[in-house]
């Protein structure tokens, strides 16, 4: 029988996950997490944080497209799709992974990087390969090179680099578009009747927008941040205190938390938007 695997902390920003999992601990009465490290500190209270705490960001992201999280791409078509299509015209490949090769050492950087050209859409996306250590994310790119968040454990030289994607939001700048999300990974696929368009060197792409899976807590809004914490005190609470009217509380202010969030992000949306346009009619000639 396999052996099941154990929640963790990430391997960078872990001290900063486990700060929120304290502020939520704090909510519900617990002691404190001592250390990220489950050799160092096996408590139930950081046993449960290691579990819940991705799960718990996860499922925030996945509920709504909040403004810190949102980001743009272009996905590129599979002309090599051979599954039905259900009625759809077109099948992109959705996490848009790419192969390439480079130089890389026992440090966070990639050079020498042939196969792709880095751009500021590749911010976000996650790197692997061998040596590469898992959710190595990219933070910074060059001409030919790219800095990830956290260094590799030996010399590589082929990689991929995929979008990190927590939501699919739109298809196309379309917000009735019709679509199917399927499979997983590298597998992976867009299903659309919505129109591609052409890049400098005519392959066909469409524009998504998506929610991105931001594990760098410092990225968080303070209101996320906020929703957050007592989601975790809720779920904390149904493993380490077992009151039935203590949950039932800390549920319907995660749930509060929650919308009082996305209020705040829509809103900052639509201020956005108006900006814009008031902008553009600024610039108009008549």
């Amino acid at each position: 029988m396999a052996a099941v695997t154990q929640g963790t902390f990430d391997a960078v920003h872990g001290v900063k996950e486990a700060a929120i999992c304290n502020s939520a601990l704090v909510r519900i009465g617990a002691d404190r997490i001592r250390d990220t490290d489950p050799a160092v500190d096996a408590s139930k209270q950081a046993s449960v944080c290691r579990e819940m705490y991705s799960q718990c960001r996860d499922e925030l992201l996945r509920k709504h497209s909040f403004r810190f999280a949102a980001k743009t791409a272009m996905v590129p078509i599979d002309e090599d799709f051979d599954d039905p299509l259900s009625g759809y015209s077109y099948a992109y490949k959705l996490e848009d992974w790419r192969s390439f090769t480079g130089v890389n050492d026992t440090s966070a950087n990639i050079t020498g990087i042939t196969g792709q050209i880095p751009d500021a859409s590749w911010v976000g996306r996650i790197i692997t390969g061998t040596y590469i250590p898992e959710g190595a994310t990219v933070i910074s790119v060059g001409t030919d090179s790219l800095v990830m968040d956290r260094a590799s454990t030996d010399e590589g030289t082929t990689f991929e680099i995929h979008i990190d994607m927590a939501r699919l939001d739109m298809v196309g700048a379309n917000v009735d578009a019709l679509y199917e999300d399927l499979k997983a990974g590298d597998e992976r696929r867009l299903l659309t009747s919505e129109p591609y368009v052409l890049d400098d060197n005519d392959d066909p792409f469409i524009e998504i927008k998506y929610v991105e899976r931001v594990k760098d807590p410092d990225k968080f809004d303070d209101l996320f941040r906020e929703a957050l914490v007592t989601l975790l005190a809720f779920k904390i609470a149904i493993y380490l205190v077992q009151k039935p009217e203590l949950t039932s509380m800390l549920e319907r202010e995660a749930e509060k938390a929650f919308h009082f969030a996305k209020s705040a992000s829509l809103q900052e949306k639509e201020l956005e938007a108006r900006d814009t346009e008031w902008t553009d009619r600024s610039f108009e000639t008549v």
